[in-house]
Parts: C-alpha cells; sequence; structure tokens
C-alpha cells in the first residue's frame, strides 16, 4: 500500500492532519515528509499551511477546504484524542458573555506553542497563541481555561456578567474539588481575583 493510499483510508477529506496523524511503520518520517511535497506537486493533496495538510474535496464549484478555525484547532488545541490546548483572551471572553466584542484574531493558549506569545499568520488570517506553563490536557484543559478569565477579565466585566461565569462552570459540568486542585498551579494574583470575585460558595 502507498503512503497516498494509507492517507485516503485514514483522512477524512477536508480534514486538517499533520506529520504525526499519518506516522507509519511502513515509512520513515523523512520519507512521509518527501512524499507529502510530491503529492502536494502532483495536487493530490493540499497544503494549508506549514505543517498542515488536507485531502481536497472535488465539487462542481470546484474545491472546498478546511475552515481556518479547523485548523487552528487541529494545529493548536486537540487532535481529536487529545487536547493541548483552548481558546483565551478575547475569543474566551466573547464565548462566555463577559465582552460582546467579536474578535477578529483568535487567541488561543496551548502547549503547543513555546513562545510566551506569538502571532501566526495562517491563509492571510491572523493567530495570536501563547504558552502555558502547566501542561494542558484531557483532564484540565476546561479548569485552567475557566481560572483563565479570571486572567483576562476586568473586575467591572466579572462582576457584570458574574452569572454568566456561574452558568459556565456549571454547563461544562466542573467539580469544585477538583477546581481547588488546579487552581493552585495557577498564579496567586489568578487565584485571588478568583476568589474575591466569585469564591467557591457560588459555585456550589
Amino acid at each position: 500500500m502507498t503512503l497516498l493510499s494509507e492517507i485516503q483510508n485514514t483522512v477524512k477529506v477536508n480534514q486538517p492532519f499533520m506529520i504525526e496523524d499519518i506516522l507509519s511503520p511502513n515509512f520513515s518520517y523523512d520519507t512521509i515528509r518527501s512524499m507529502l511535497s510530491l503529492y502536494v506537486k502532483r495536487g493530490d493533496i493540499r497544503r494549508y499551511c506549514q505543517g498542515i495538510y488536507y485531502l481536497p474535496k472535488r465539487t462542481i464549484f470546484g474545491e472546498t477546504k478546511p475552515t481556518l478555525e479547523e485548523v487552528v484547532n487541529r494545529k493548536f488545541i486537540s487532535n481529536k484524542k487529545d487536547v493541548y490546548g483552548y481558546y483565551s483572551g478575547m475569543s474566551l471572553l466573547n464565548g462566555v458573555g463577559l465582552s460582546m466584542q467579536v474578535p477578529i484574531v483568535p487567541e488561543i493558549t496551548s502547549t503547543k506553542e513555546t513562545t510566551r506569545k506569538k502571532t501566526y499568520i495562517i491563509n492571510g488570517r491572523r493567530v495570536i497563541t501563547r504558552s502555558s506553563n502547566i501542561k494542558i490536557n484531557n483532564n484540565n484543559y476546561l479548569y485552567l481555561q475557566f481560572l483563565d478569565i479570571f486572567r483576562y477579565a476586568t473586575d467591572e466585566e466579572i462582576q457584570k456578567r458574574r452569572n454568566n461565569i456561574i452558568a459556565f462552570f456549571k454547563e461544562k459540568e466542573l467539580k469544585v474539588e477538583k477546581l481547588k486542585k488546579v487552581e493552585l498551579l495557577v498564579n496567586e494574583k489568578i487565584r485571588n481575583k478568583f476568589r474575591r470575585s466569585i469564591g467557591y460558595d457560588e459555585l456550589t
């Protein structure tokens, strides 16, 4: 079986993928990288941006491709098995309802990012990423995201929309006991802001 056949059998059309998604005992990493370049030149697959590929979907109206959100999610947030990032900053505040300002530039905190803050240009669009000094995983990402509300929101925004924050906690089915453990991992400024703004009593 050729590498292209393996890709076509394991990757859905228009689903962004990276080399790590198609590693195979039949091919070395360098071989896969070289073959991907060949497939891109032949038009068998497309390169969305550096490190991200996809199988194009051909329709009577032309080819379609993954959305920016799908690419960003795969690159910085999750490979559908493991979570290593989450939306933060203005993206988070808007999603929780603390800010009515719709963010033009997605902001993400990710274990995959090694720089404190970095701006990427992906297919002509800006994306802001931040590194995390805490390893983000399936078990803690929602708790870290919840605590990030108190990193980015002003005291006024928190007091005005405190019900939205409480609703987020309950809708995501977060647990107070687990939050207490994750809370110890973030810096003292965020912990204190959370405790004086909301605290545990309102979450139970």
